[in-house]
């Protein structure tokens, strides 16, 4: 506690410049140390300096430029519009004024004359905006979306130009694929009708109706493993087409690291599953739902794991990640992110992961520390699909396609294709 600062009228705003505060009052004054100036007959709304100015927002409509030694206006403002913000910027001499109806104006302070006036494009009965010396900040639905005042040739490079691609077909199917991959010498399609067919050397060599969609197929030492949306676990030998395991469990998604299968129960735990031995090895405890996806760090080391909200699988996901390794039952790090979860994608040779919310908001986790180490930024309103491959992030909103280098933190591919 140093100072009270004592006045007879109510104080609206309040601001310091140049190590000195100022105080602007309902009854229009503004109180700088000793000195009282009377700037309007409305509450002074916003305070701001420059280098040689101080600047007064008022009322509904009024923008004065000050004298910062002397407190004599120089220069007022008024087009009878209602304004909603100001701000400066030092460095350029730029004073911005952001009016009701989505005007943004640009006044150079060297001569006050008008530099240009935009469409800010908000309607302040839906969208909260804020104006910074670089930046008009507007919420705009799940979005908050950053606008440079200025145009900057550092920032231009950075802007994403989408060419047309076109792929080359690498092999044809008559029906639509809805999930393809290559694992470990073998080919794998599921088609829209939820069949699966597994190939190598291009001859079929396994082929079935599932009982729904694929959530995780795995290939290890010719062991097939599948885990349905619906809670259905299969195991096979490849070799001989023999089944090993089958039942419906209560996750979308479970997992297997080619000894031991992992799923979840009643209880809300997680089963370390013997196979061969028909038998419960461990039991993973501290979730507070239905366990709707389990997932294994590349070394197997580690489980990651998430919950559902009710008692369905079907129900809306959680926004907690449980990580839990071999030493105990109980978890060893909780990750909470804000949104519910859409999918964890381990990322491999590191002890990271990739979280992807319900509104396509992407983060990358620490899971030793459950620290947020990179929010990857992308311009794309709901992300269709995505997938890393090395230190290469693939995403795609159905039509434009960008590749994120993890490493680097920037975009470096962005290309535009038809019926993704």
């Amino acid at each position: 506690y140093i100072k009270t600062i004592n006045y007879d009228k109510y104080i609206s705003t309040i601001n310091e410049i140049d190590g000195k505060i100022i105080l602007g009052t309902t009854d229009g004054n503004i109180i700088l140390e000793n000195k009282i100036a009377k700037i309007s007959n409305d509450p002074i709304r916003k305070i701001l300096g420059t280098n040689n100015y101080i600047i007064i927002l008022s009322g509904i409509d009024k923008v004065s430029i000050l004298n910062k030694k002397t407190l004599k206006v120089i220069k007022n403002f008024s087009d009878n519009e209602y304004i909603y913000d100001i701000s400066t910027n030092k460095k350029i001499h730029a004073l911005y004024i952001l009016y009701g109806k989505g005007k943004l104006r640009k006044i150079n302070l060297k001569d006050f004359k008008i530099e240009y006036e935009k469409d800010a494009g908000f309607n302040p009965a839906k969208n909260k905006v804020i104006l910074t010396d670089k930046y008009f900040i507007k919420s705009d639905e799940d979005y908050i979306n950053f606008y440079l005042l200025e145009d900057n040739a550092k920032i231009q490079e950075k802007n994403i130009v989408y060419k047309h691609m076109k792929l080359e077909k690498y092999k044809n199917y008559d029906e639509n694929i809805k999930y393809y991959d290559i694992q470990n010498g073998y080919e794998i399609i599921e088609n829209e009708y939820a069949e699966l067919t597994i190939k190598k050397e291009g001859q079929i060599i396994f082929k079935k109706e599932l009982d729904d969609y694929l959530s995780k197929i795995k290939i290890i030492k010719d062991k097939l493993f599948i885990s349905c949306e619906n809670g259905i676990i299969e195991l096979y030998n490849l070799k001989t087409g023999k089944i090993l395991y089958k039942d419906k469990k209560i996750q979308k998604t479970a997992e297997f690291d080619g000894e031991y299968i992992y799923y979840g129960n009643k209880e809300y735990e997680i089963v370390k599953y013997d196979y061969k031995n028909k038998k419960e090895v461990m039991k993973f405890k501290g979730h507070f739902g239905l366990i709707q996806e389990i997932n294994l760090s590349y070394d197997n080391k580690y489980i990651i794991s998430y919950y559902g909200l009710s008692g369905s699988i079907n129900s809306k996901p959680g926004n907690r990640i449980l990580i839990h390794n071999w030493q105990k039952d109980s978890y060893i790090k909780s990750i909470t992110i804000l949104n519910p979860i859409k999918k964890v994608i381990p990322i491999k040779d590191t002890y990271k992961i990739l979280v992807e919310d319900i509104k396509s908001n992407i983060f990358i986790y620490n899971i030793f520390t459950g620290n947020l180490e990179n929010i990857i930024m992308h311009p794309f309103k709901e992300v269709k699909a995505i997938d890393i491959n090395k230190d290469e992030l693939v995403i795609t909103d159905g039509n434009r396609v960008i590749v994120y280098k993890l490493k680097e933190g920037k975009i470096i591919k962005s290309f535009i294709i038809e019926h993704i």
